[in-house]
């Protein structure tokens, strides 16, 4: 199986979402996050991902910066949908994003990302 490839993507923020969310919003999930489980950050920057990859050469990194331009109902979908997130149940997701949409300004949105991609070739 040499010459087969991976290929592992992580986006991460390069500044928040551009107008920036408003205080009910923001305080809103707030409240939420101290009640679910730590979002996955942490764990893509131990780099505790990278164990168990010892069938692969060492890996490559770089980045791709771009933008992810949406509505306020991505905005709230995007919220409600990190993995942190799926400790709520479906209900209440679906509830906090609709509170979220009627919270968050009705005008185009943008979020600054840096693709980060770690590729290796079996060895």
């Amino acid at each position: 199986m040499s010459g087969c490839w991976l290929v592992i993507c992580f986006n991460e923020w390069r500044s928040g979402f551009q107008p920036g969310l408003p205080t009910e919003a923001s305080e809103l999930l707030e409240e939420v996050g101290e009640r679910i489980p730590k979002p996955g950050g942490p764990k893509v920057e131990s780099a505790e991902w990278r164990r168990g990859l010892g069938a692969f050469e060492p890996l490559e990194e770089f980045a791709v910066d771009h933008d992810w331009t949406t509505d306020a109902e991505g905005v709230a979908a995007y919220y409600v949908s990190v993995s942190s997130m799926g400790s709520l149940p479906a209900n209440r997701r679906a509830s906090l994003r609709q509170q979220l949409v009627e919270m968050i300004p009705h005008v185009r949105h943008t979020l600054p990302l840096a693709a980060r991609v770690y590729r290796s070739q079996r060895r």
